[in-house]
């Protein structure tokens, strides 16, 4: 064939393609040059402000997993990632606006935390692993801290063990975001805490995906602060699921269930695996939309909870 002719019709994230001329009868192989100014996925990232993409070979970004072995505070240069990292020295990254997308670390994220690990400025999306349980962080040790991160149309956002400490989120997206049921619905979520104490401020989540929740919690004390848990749009289940009950504290946020939905907005030691001292649901401030559904549903611990409504309710029962 005509390169000149099919060259302008080959896909966009190409590098090279290769072909066969019958009339010839044999191959014929075209790489695009990542520096020539029609190379589009290379222009249109340049346009956009990205200092290189590991979508094309020759404009590759530098190794992410170079950047954070030696942990301290590292600043990327902006790029398009498809790389992963283990952190496993206390590490401040700035990602400088960049994208982290489609690659995990050991079958589990994107970003695997064993160390106190702060991430800001940046994206991360499209994690996804066969079990169905990926997510753009995975907390084993050590705090996390995130701040003006967006985790989108992935498994899960975050995803921690039995022994992480202290998550705080700040100022963060948490769209398209659950499992895959063809693998098991309900297996992903938006946050997925499993240590002793969330904080989540100034923050917003939406459209999850396949029966997750927006933020599952098996914490202590969960406070929300300032924020949006909106599930319209999308095919979740519960806005806040504090399974073993603690401390849930929500304050001048918007909270607002699916139309139609039955399930609860919040759901309240369904799970018992910790026995808390303290059990307790405050709402103040902001406003609930339960869209025909009931605002508070548990089991366990929830008779004996105290609980303080002082925000503007409607649509609940």
């Amino acid at each position: 064939g005509d390169v000149g002719v099919v060259a302008p019709h080959l896909p966009q994230q190409v590098d090279a393609v290769a072909m066969y001329n019958d009339a010839a009868q044999a191959p014929w192989f075209l790489r695009l040059d990542p520096n020539a100014q029609d190379n589009p996925v290379l222009a249109d990232a340049r346009k956009k402000g990205f200092k290189c993409t590991d979508e094309v070979l020759e404009a590759a970004c530098p190794r992410l997993a170079d950047a954070v072995k030696d942990g301290g505070d590292v600043t990327l240069t902006k790029g398009i990632y498809r790389q992963c990292a283990v952190i496993d020295k206390p590490t401040r990254l700035d990602l400088n606006g960049s994208i982290v997308e489609n690659v995990v670390c050991g079958g589990k994220a994107a970003f695997v935390s064993d160390a106190d690990f702060t991430l800001r400025n940046g994206v991360c999306r499209g994690i996804r692993v066969s079990d169905g349980n990926g997510a753009c962080i995975r907390q084993q040790a050590g705090s996390l801290t995130v701040e003006k991160v967006t985790f989108a149309d992935s498994q899960g956002g975050i995803l921690t063990g039995q022994k992480a400490g202290p998550l705080v989120v700040h100022d963060s997206r948490f769209t398209g975001l659950g499992g895959d049921c063809r693998i098991r619905c309900g297996r992903a979520h938006a946050i997925y805490y499993k240590g002793v104490s969330l904080r989540i401020e100034d923050s917003s989540f939406g459209k999850p995906r396949d029966e997750g929740h927006l933020v599952k919690t098996g914490a202590a004390e969960t406070r929300i602060v300032r924020s949006t848990l909106d599930e319209r749009g999308g095919e979740g289940s519960r806005l806040v699921d504090a399974y073993n009950g603690g401390i849930l504290e929500i304050t001048d946020s918007t909270l607002v269930n699916a139309p139609g939905g039955q399930r609860q907005a919040i759901g309240f030691d369904n799970e018992a695996r910790r026995d808390y001292a303290e059990n307790s649901i405050t709402i103040r401030g902001g406003s609930v939309d339960c869209a025909g559904g009931p605002l508070i549903g548990g089991k366990n611990s929830l008779a004996q909870a105290t609980i303080t409504i002082e925000s503007d309710v409607k649509n609940c029962h």
